[in-house]
């Protein structure tokens, strides 16, 4: 740049974005806090965002921004999320031998190792891209960057199988633990109870005030109505009863997640999980290998379990729009591009043009989608005992991902942009920088629910949610921190 930039404005430019981002999160909080965006249909958008909207999203910014000359940067950005995994996993192991959390191995290694790489990042960009640093295109590329560390992220995550580190620590727990008994439901049930008969009652009013003639809907209204048991869980009732009665009973927690994705009591030596196609886990049975071919056995498994998990559909559209971006003629049909020119359509505009304007159009839900369900998702965390032994390892955790990691990540680049290996691009240097700055991905949320039994006493969502209670309000001063050192420091606007 010709002129630097003040401190000042980079400092707007860098909160700026952090105030969309919590406004967006506070919206699902309070939505979630009133049952209008209910675990369910949380469950329901979540699928859609992943099986969907973000394939579109990544189709549609890797084509549209990325080419062959990109490989450089496409290899820097695996490089560095290997660097980012290897010491946030060597600082989640400290982390958990200087807490000593109880069965929360697995859990602590998943929060070092998985950060919230998707929407959070882009909605920052997105916004810090049309203010005094980066200009729109630069931000539409940098987009294109982090969505190459997601597809990265889940690779490791689902495809390699780490998401198994949140079993381990129900497992150990099973094993070591035969004496748990009874989880706190008690209030829990007292609430669905209470809340089970007034969705009854008014139900059974609506029903008594049906006037209508009609034999047949009036048989079905009692058959929905009338079976209710009032020890049924929230979830049950709402599949049998209006959302509008929904909406008037307590607001759903951590249990309501729980009850909605667990399916420890079905996971057995015979039965294990694996990712589904949209990144959530289903049960399969287990095939034993014979004894003789045991090594072999569990090589093979490996291997067919890590391809057959590119069947997902964002697996699918990173594969695609890779080929696409990567070879100039077939780029052509989709986007303008100066490195092949073929003839356009009668709007001037490449043949192929329409498809990236629906998988953009659709992609622009992606975001605040996502923002909003982790706002609703936040809502439902709670925390059953909190003692200076419980919050210890969150807090570690929290100074390892929003300080330690971000200072080890600016030296890491500082040491790559002295060997050249950024090639000015100032963009792919700055999502590098942020990405080592970000809160715990959501989904570990949901994989702890799906193995976490309806029976006992579990303490790994306890803190698992301190870790989320604790890094959002320390990320709203640590991301515009490092944010503006980049920019004014790294890059020297």
């Amino acid at each position: 740049m010709s002129e630097s930039l003040s401190l000042g404005t980079i400092i707007y430019t860098a909160v700026k974005p952090i105030f969309k981002i919590y406004l967006i999160i506070a919206s699902g909080f309070i939505l979630g806090n009133k049952n209008m965006l209910t675990v369910e249909t949380s469950r329901n958008l979540s699928d859609i965002i992943i099986s969907f909207i973000f394939p579109c999203l990544v189709f549609t910014k890797v084509v549209s921004n990325l080419q062959n000359s990109d490989i450089k940067q496409i290899g820097i950005i695996c490089l560095l999320y290997i660097l980012m995994t290897l010491i946030g996993g060597i600082g989640g192991l400290g982390c958990y031998f200087l807490g000593k959390p109880m069965y929360w191995l697995g859990g602590c290694l998943s929060v070092a190792l998985m950060p919230n790489i998707s929407d959070l990042p882009i909605a920052y960009l997105q916004t810090f891209s049309t203010g005094a640093v980066f200009t729109e295109a630069q931000g539409e590329k940098g987009v294109a960057y982090i969505c190459i560390f997601t597809a990265v992220q889940i690779l490791f995550q689902f495809n390699l199988g780490l998401f198994k580190l949140i079993g381990y620590d129900i497992d150990q727990q099973k094993k070591h633990d035969p004496t748990k008994k009874i989880l706190n439901h008690s209030e829990k049930d007292v609430n669905n109870i209470s809340c089970s008969k007034s969705i009854q009652e008014e139900d059974l009013n609506d029903v008594d005030s049906y006037t209508s003639g009609d034999e047949e809907n009036q048989n079905q209204i009692d058959n929905i109505v009338r079976p209710l048991v009032p020890t049924a869980s929230i979830q049950r009732v709402a599949s049998k009863v209006s959302n509008l009665s929904l909406r008037k009973c307590r607001s759903q927690n951590v249990h309501d997640i729980i009850n909605e994705y667990s399916q420890a009591a079905d996971i057995g030596d015979d039965v294990h999980a694996v990712p589904a196609v949209n990144t959530e886990l289903v049960l399969v049975p287990t095939h034993m290998e014979p004894a003789g071919n045991k090594w072999k056995g569990k090589i093979k498994s490996l291997f067919w379990f890590s391809v057959d998990n590119w069947r997902r559909p964002v697996s699918i559209s990173l594969v695609l729009s890779m080929v696409v971006s990567m070879i100039p003629w077939v780029k052509a049909l989709f986007v303008s591009t100066n490195q092949a020119h073929l003839p356009n359509a009668p709007d001037g505009l490449p043949p192929l043009s329409f498809i990236v304007d629906f998988t953009e159009y659709v992609a622009q839900a992606c975001v605040p989608l996502g923002l909003l369900i982790l706002g609703a998702t936040l809502a439902r965390l709670e925390v059953s005992q909190l003692s200076w032994k419980v919050l210890r390892t969150p807090l570690m955790i929290t100074g390892l991902r929003l300080v330690i990691l971000p200072i080890i990540g600016t030296a890491i680049i500082a040491g790559f942009a002295r060997y050249g290996w950024f090639d000015d691009d100032d963009i792919l240097r700055f999502v590098s920088t942020i990405v080592w700055c970000l809160p715990n991905a959501t989904s570990l949320i949901y994989l702890t629910a799906f193995y976490t039994p309806l029976e006992g006493s579990w303490s790994q969502m306890d803190q698992l949610a301190l870790t989320y209670i604790i890094q959002y309000p320390v990320l709203s001063i640590s991301l515009p921190f490092l944010t503006t050192y980049c920019i004014k420091v790294s890059l020297d606007y």
